[in-house]
This record gives structure tokens, C-alpha cells and sequence, in this order.
């Protein structure tokens, strides 16, 4: 029987290109890239300039994506994704010409966030089969984007930190607009400037203790660095020093001097010495052993992203584990990571498995629970007085690998509602849609009890299990010490935990 094929096209509208990804996805060989069409298009440049895109530019998108239409229907492609970056949320007509793309075009294109365009983009590189042994001990992601530069660290296979940095190498170039008919060499020295300014604070709260061996680079021209260091060619990493040493010897050239050395066919993309001098930079910041350029991009992302989600083959990354990583490092940078919160991933996914057919909830919503768990106390930090609001004020605030912004916005809002009332839905909706909100509701629910199942933070309790029995949730548990204060403390909030699921929590004690 022959195996089953899905055609897939990857759109992507970026801050200068716009790009069409063609693939071919089976279990056996996972991607085959078909065709790939790129569109030079400053758009970024426009949005950051005018604050709105123009209805020139608007024909020449909306042109460009009919003949990637066009090119979709002679493959026979029905699957696509079509996404903007989230450089196009600062166009103030960004609904409207994703409108005019759908009723001209057919697509429907989504804008992402910044955090899902860098997962996506993450997503290329953490899918290759070579992705789990390259972080093993020590690693940087370094994702070079036109608005900004996002650097997710591991240490011994675990993401430790995600930050994001307003580098962006079209950034860069419209803040250093004014100068760009100066010497080179002072060009060269603001970029530098730029670079340092926002790497010196990275490096000092995120850099001490860890020994980075392999530096992942995503962003355009990289590859083509790469290639010309590289002295088998065919490899797609290059010794570090080698790799300085070849930028280096770059970094005094023009433009078109650059493009020439790298053989581009384009010889003035003002993005090509940006690009140049920031990834030299962070290198040298970072010192790791050897730099690892995959040659993938977000295009290749995307397709993973819908291959995983219709479960045409699999992949072998653990992206929720990457999730849990980066929750716990940053309980442990606001000195929160306790065994009290270690007992209350536990507690709440022992409820919220019993609670199953009653909360409707997934695997997905099961993860967010267990990162609002390990985060309801880091704002403790801050104030023990108001810990609540400030945990919620740190979460919406801290980049977490792998959760979208409505993602974080449920783990941050489940915290602050796992103390505070619920307000009503017209009083939230503001921030959160009714499906956002009712999750919220019911995670917080499940959070509250769990704190209450350990009021006194000395885990008490040495076993749990929960068990639905009519409209009731029967919570065993065996302990060898006095639990008074839990019991009192739930009974106080077992009428909320009602209120939500229909089902009065109830403790049967065992002694051990």
C-alpha cells in the first residue's frame, strides 16, 4: 500500500519578504521541500516608518499572494497556513488589508505574535533529529529577526531563559537611518554600541553560570556565512574562532562588498550588515565552542507545526517539556521554586485527571495548569502582601518558551484568580474571550483547592488520589500528621469549587 502524501504550502508575509514554502509530508521522510518562492518586499520598513500600509503596497501584497495562489492550485494544494509576522501589528490598517489579502486572494492569513512567530521559528531547528544532542550540555538559540532577536538558552537539555531583544537588524538600520551616509567604520562602531547596550544586562543576568558549547543561529545569510567558512562546505557547523575570523575580516567591507564575497545575487540589502556585525557580536558574547547554522526557517516551522497537528508523522523534540523547563527556571530566578510548589504540580494534576469528564479539558490546558502551579508564588518576590497580582504582573511580562500570549494570559490570570475573585465575564472581556475565561475559571478552581490541600507549605500529605462519586470529588488522603488547618481551609473554598464544576470537594483521611 503506498504511503499517504499531504501536500502543504507555508506562507509567510515578513518584515522584507514575502515567502511560499512547497511541501511534500509523509511518516517516512517527513519534509521534502518542492518549491521555494521568495518576494523581496520592504513592508516592515513601511510599517515602521508610516504607522500603516499603504494602498500601493496593499495591490503589490495582495498581487503576490495571487500568484502564490495560483502556483498553490497548479501543485493541487488544498493545506496551506498563511501568517504575518507581528511587525504588522503596528500598521494601524492591519485588519483591513488582511481583509482586502482574503477577498483578493482566497487566503486568510493570521498575524502572529511575537512569541508564536519565535516558537514557530524554534520549531524549525528543535525538529531536526540533531536538534536534542546539540543543547545536551550547554547551547544558545540565537532566532535574527527584522524587528528583534530572540536568544532561548539551555542548559543540560532544558531551556533555562527566553529573552527578547529590540535587535532586529531592520530595526537597527531605521535607528541608525541618520547616519547611514557616514564612514563605515562609524556605522560599524553605533551598531556595535547598539548591541552591547542590550547585551551587557543580558549577559550579566543570564550568562554567569552557564558554559554555552554550541551557538544555533536561524536568520537569513546565515547560511551563506557559514558556507564560505566552512571548509568541507557541506557542513553545517563551523568552529567558533573560524567563524569570528571570517566575519571579522567582513565586517570593514560595504554592502554590495559583502554580497559579493557571499556571492548574493541581491548586493544591497541594507539588512546584510546588520545582520553581519549582529550575529559577530552575540558570538562573541556568548563564546561557544562551535556555531551551528541548520538552514532552516520559520516557512519549514510552520509545516512542522501542521504535520504535528495533524499527526502525519512524529517528532521527536518534547516541546511541553521545553514548556515546564522555562517555568521552573524562572520560579527559581524569583527564588519561588520550592517543595511546596513541587507538591502542587502534583496535587492539581491528580484533581484535574479526575476531573476529566466533567471539565472537558485537554493535555494542552493540563501543561498550563501545571505552569500556573510551579509560578503562583514568584511574586512573592516582590510583595508577600499582593503576591498574587504581582505573579500575575511577572507572567504577562516574562517571555515563556512554547505558550502563546492567550496561553500566558491563562496561566497568569489562573494565578491571580486562584486568590481573587473571578470577576464577571463583561468585566474581563477586555482581555479575555468567553472560551479564555471559562478555562480560567476552571483552572483557577483546581489551583485553589491544591493550595488549600497544603495551607501550612509542609506537604502533609504524603499520598493523594480524587475520585468522582455523583456531586461529589472524594480527595483521599494519607498522612501521619495533623491536617486540621487543610481541612478547615478547603471547606472554606469548597462552595467556589462547586460553583464551577457542580461537584463539592470532600477529604477522606487515612492515617499512616
Amino acid at each position: 500500500m503506498a504511503e499517504k502524501i499531504t501536500m502543504f504550502a507555508s506562507i509567510y508575509i515578513g518584515t522584507s519578504e514575502i515567502s511560499m514554502k512547497i511541501f511534500e509530508l509523509s511518516k517516512s521522510r517527513k519534509l521534502r521541500i518542492l518549491d521555494y518562492l521568495r518576494r523581496r518586499f520592504d513592508l516592515g520598513k513601511e510599517t515602521l516608518r508610516q504607522g500603516a500600509i499603504t494602498a500601493e503596497a496593499m495591490d503589490e501584497l495582495c498581487e503576490c499572494l495571487q500568484e502564490y495562489r495560483k502556483i498553490m492550485e497548479s501543485y493541487q494544494i488544498y493545506n496551506y497556513s498563511a501568517y504575518a509576522g507581528p511587525f504588522l501589528e503596528l500598521a494601524c490598517n492591519a485588519d483591513f488589508v488582511l481583509d482586502q489579502v482574503r477577498i483578493r486572494t482566497g487566503l486568510v492569513a493570521t498575524i502572529l505574535s511575537n512569541t508564536e512567530q519565535r516558537f514557530i521559528s524554534y520549531k524549525s531547528a528543535a525538529c531536526l533529529d540533531d536538534f536534542d544532542e546539540k543543547v545536551k550540555i550547554g547551547a544558545a538559540v540565537v532566532d535574527i529577526g527584522g524587528d528583534s532577536v530572540q536568544i532561548t538558552l539551555f542548559s543540560e537539555g532544558e531551556v533555562v531563559t527566553t529573552q527578547h531583544l529590540i535587535l532586529g537588524t531592520l530595526r537597527i538600520r531605521e535607528r541608525l537611518h541618520d547616519i547611514l551616509g557616514a564612514s563605515q567604520r562609524r556605522y560599524r562602531q553605533q551598531i556595535v554600541e547598539l548591541v552591547d547596550k542590550e547585551m551587557e544586562v543580558f549577559q550579566k543576568l543570564y550568562l554567569k553560570d552557564l558554559n554555552i558549547q554550541t551557538m544555533i543561529l536561524i536568520g537569513d545569510y546565515c547560511t551563506e556565512i557559514l558556507k564560505k567558512v566552512s571548509k568541507k562546505g557541506s557542513e553545517p557547523f563551523v568552529d567558533t574562532k573560524e567563524f569570528l575570523k571570517y566575519a571579522e575580516k567582513l565586517s570593514d567591507r560595504s554592502t554590495a562588498e559583502v554580497a559579493e564575497a557571499l556571492k548574493l545575487t541581491n548586493d544591497s540589502d541594507p539588512r546584510l550588515l546588520p545582520t553581519l556585525l549582529l550575529t559577530k557580536r552575540i558570538a562573541e558574547v556568548l563564546e561557544p565552542g562551535i556555531v551551528w547554522v541548520p538552514g532552516s526557517n520559520i516557512s519549514d516551522g510552520i509545516a512542522y507545526d501542521f504535520a504535528q497537528s495533524k499527526k502525519i508523522f512524529s517528532i521527536r523534540h518534547d516541546f511541553d517539556r521545553d514548556v515546564r523547563s522555562a517555568a521552573i527556571r524562572m520560579a527559581e530566578r524569583y527564588e519561588s521554586y520550592s517543595e511546596h510548589v513541587i507538591g502542587q504540580v502534583k496535587i492539581c494534576t491528580v484533581i484535574f485527571d479526575a476531573m476529566k469528564k466533567i471539565h472537558g479539558m485537554g493535555k494542552r490546558e493540563r501543561l498550563l495548569l501545571e505552569c500556573a502551579a510551579i509560578l503562583h508564588d514568584c511574586g512573592k518576590y516582590i510583595s508577600s502582601v499582593d503576591a498574587a497580582r504581582c505573579s500575575y504582573n511577572i507572567i504577562m511580562a516574562s517571555e515563556i518558551m512554547g505558550i502563546s500570549a492567550k496561553e500566558r494570559e491563562v496561566v497568569a490570570a489562573s494565578v491571580k484568580y486562584n486568590v481573587h475573585p473571578l470577576p464577571p465575564f463583561d468585566e474581563t472581556e477586555e482581555r479575555m474571550d468567553y472560551e479564555t475565561y471559562m478555562m480560567v475559571a476552571k483552572l483557577a478552581a483546581i489551583l485553589q483547592l491544591s493550595n488549600a490541600l497544603d495551607r501550612s507549605h509542609k506537604q502533609k500529605i504524603k499520598e493523594l488520589s480524587a475520585r468522582r462519586t455523583g456531586r461529589e470529588l472524594i480527595l483521599t488522603v494519607k498522612t501521619d500528621e495533623n491536617i486540621q488547618l487543610e481541612k478547615n481551609v478547603l471547606s472554606a473554598k469548597a462552595e467556589a469549587f462547586e460553583q464551577v464544576y457542580g461537584c463539592l470537594p470532600v477529604i477522606r483521611e487515612h492515617r499512616l
